[in-house]
């Protein structure tokens, strides 16, 4: 990208980029000091920001109705002792089936639009929204 003598005949400065549109000037200044070859200055456009995060649904676990939860969990547990099938992976599928319906029905959830949102967890706290957002 630099395309400018900076000692002598030379170039001794380099930047490299994979987006050369975004580096909209280059030039360089007098030697500063002792120095013995020009300073190099760029101007690069950097987009800023965030990647916007798309809603999602949160469990809160604290207001989950723990006691219907264990108790179909344990119906569910003597048919799946009793059923007769021996494949492992089937047996997986329908545990965790079995397992994520109760969880809808019984723990409670919350939608949180984005990372701002953290403040609202107990352990973090200001200080650490403030050096996340850092």
């Amino acid at each position: 990208m630099v395309k400018i003598f900076t000692r002598n005949n030379n170039i001794l400065d380099l930047l490299l980029t994979n987006i050369p549109s975004h580096v909209h000037e280059t030039k360089t200044f007098p030697v500063l000091g002792t120095s013995d070859h020009d300073i190099v200055f760029h101007e690069i456009k950097v987009k800023r920001g965030r990647i916007k995060q798309n809603p999602r649904q949160v469990k809160s676990y604290k207001k989950a109705n723990w006691s219907d939860f264990k108790k179909y969990l344990a119906i569910f547990t003597n048919t799946f002792i009793a059923h007769k099938h021996k494949d492992p992976i089937y047996l997986w599928d329908m545990f965790k089936t079995e397992v994520n319906r109760l969880s809808n029905l019984h723990i409670s959830t919350r939608q949180i639009k984005s990372r701002a949102d953290l403040h609202c967890v107990p352990w973090v706290t200001h200080g650490i929204v403030k050096l996340i957002r850092k």
